[in-house]
């Protein structure tokens, strides 16, 4: 890790505008402390020191966390468009209330298409979170370009 890598930050922290998976910018190691700048939001940035092991260079989406933090299977997971769903549980919301800072723009609802393993469960509706969408739109709009 060096100045100028962008990072993931891995813990939560008593500052309540930084949180589990949000991303920075390092901007200065002095030893085994790293000094990030997030980025996630543009109105304010939060200039934050963690120790080496609070931060992670892989940039992870929010799925990923919610997996390692809660060993939750793919099956747990679906989505449309931009909007991950995740199956509802009391320990995911838990988790998204602690982690997630835009945990109220999150809804949720009960899954009617029959024939589905969904079928009748509670899912919650988390917004713009389902970074495969992004992939794959980005992908497509590459071969468009190159036609």
């Amino acid at each position: 890790m060096k100045v100028n890598d962008n990072v993931t930050i891995m813990v939560t922290l008593d500052d309540p505008k930084v949180y589990r998976g949000d991303y920075g910018t390092v901007i200065e190691i002095d030893g085994d402390i790293i000094t990030v700048e997030t980025n996630q939001e543009s109105i304010h940035k939060v200039v934050v020191e963690l120790r080496s092991d609070q931060v992670s260079d892989k940039l992870y989406t929010l799925r990923e966390l919610l997996q390692m933090d809660l060993n939750l299977p793919d099956e747990s997971f679906g989505g449309h468009a931009s909007d991950l769903y995740v199956l509802r549980t009391p320990e995911v919301l838990a988790w998204l209330y602690k982690n997630y800072k835009y945990y109220k723009n999150v809804t949720w609802f009960t899954s009617n298409v029959s024939g589905q393993s969904w079928y009748g469960k509670q899912a919650l509706d988390i917004p713009f979170a389902n970074m495969d969408y992004y992939t794959r739109k980005s992908l497509s709009e590459k071969v468009k370009e190159r036609l």
